[in-house]
């Protein structure tokens, strides 16, 4: 046994989830800067390339988190209400106004009637191959396999490694039989494994399983490791990929650690802040970098950081609103379920 004052306590994992999240959404959103072709200076430019690591902390702890929603009550049909209100909510809120824009700019016909049905039903990565939310696309894919996850998990502890293998073995062979496909969707067939590993966590913060207090300067070890080699660009495609994964994962026991140590309150509420609007936030800035680039005044060939900064302040007033305009929805429609 490990005793208790040399132990990693886990549940700081699920204790500052908020905070994480709030760190793994300004990174993302950051790091969105190049689509508008936008680099910072050498040194925050080269933290903010790596931006796309959030993805991998948000799916870790989206796992974990789904293992406290799920277990005990273990019910498919009232989680997957759950989950769906959680998606749709914003996503009729934010994106609906900008897809019926695009719809009325169309000329309308059957072709972009099915892509308005796609958006909707996130279904467009896989169908057609836009990218504009995959990351919602692909969140409603796990969250609609959680159930089987769990309860595959819950048989035995090596079952990860079963799934884990699975996941990597789908995407290699999607990879060689359908490269196209592959190619449209690779961004989010990568990420399948870092879920996997954020539900088996689920499951050990759950039951408070003790962890060696080594396993942060470990973590903080390898995320300097992962940086170093994605910074010499010596791997590329799926293998990068997954070095995305171990980094993500590291970084986020690390950020953890530190969240626990840290005890001024500013420093947990602005982080809190942001990530109980994470999904707002990705959202709006999806939509937002879209219009901004349709701007008489944006040239591609002359970015200008200020004015992504700017969109920056409008994207977070603009998901602050649709937060709190989704919060009462949702909790319409509780009382409207309950009735």
């Amino acid at each position: 046994m490990v005793s208790e004052k040399r132990t990693f306590d886990l549940s700081i994992l699920t204790s500052h989830r908020q905070e994480l999240y709030g760190v793994a959404t300004l990174w993302i959103i950051t790091f969105h800067s190049y689509l508008c072709n936008v680099y910072f200076p050498t040194v925050i430019g080269n933290l903010i390339t790596y931006g796309n690591m959030g993805c991998e902390i948000f799916l870790f702890l989206s796992g974990i988190c789904l293992y406290f929603s799920y277990h005990g009550e273990e019910q498919y049909i009232p989680f997957i209400k759950r989950r769906l209100v959680r998606l749709y909510v914003p996503i009729v809120l934010i994106c609906s106004w900008y897809w019926l824009y695009q719809l009325a700019e169309s000329s309308l016909s059957l072709a972009s009637l099915g892509t308005l049905a796609a958006n909707y039903l996130t279904l467009s990565l896989w169908l057609t191959g836009d990218s504009q939310i995959w990351f919602v696309s692909l969140l409603m894919v796990v969250y609609l396999l959680y159930p089987c996850i769990y309860r595959v998990m819950s048989r035995s502890g090596y079952s990860v490694l079963l799934l884990l293998s699975g996941a990597i073995g789908l995407t290699l062979l999607l990879k060689v039989a359908f490269p196209v496909f592959y190619g449209h969707t690779e961004v989010a067939l990568t990420r399948l494994p870092v879920f996997l590993i954020g539900c088996y966590f689920g499951q050990l913060v759950y039951e408070q399983k003790p962890f060696p207090r080594w396993i942060i300067p470990l973590c903080a070890a390898v995320f300097c490791g992962v940086i170093a080699v994605l910074h010499a660009d010596i791997l590329h495609g799926i293998c990068r990929r997954y070095f995305y994964l171990l980094g993500g994962i590291a970084l986020t026991f690390v950020l953890a650690w530190l969240f626990g140590k840290v005890h001024w309150k500013p420093f947990h509420v602005i982080f809190a802040f942001f990530g109980n609007m994470s999904l707002e936030l990705y959202l709006v800035n999806i939509i937002l970098i879209r219009l901004y680039r349709q701007l008489p005044c944006y040239h591609s060939d002359q970015p200008s950081a200020w004015g992504y900064m700017a969109l920056l302040a409008v994207n977070v007033v603009l998901a602050y609103i649709a937060c709190c305009l989704g919060k009462r929805v949702t909790a319409r429609l509780q009382r409207q379920s309950k009735n």
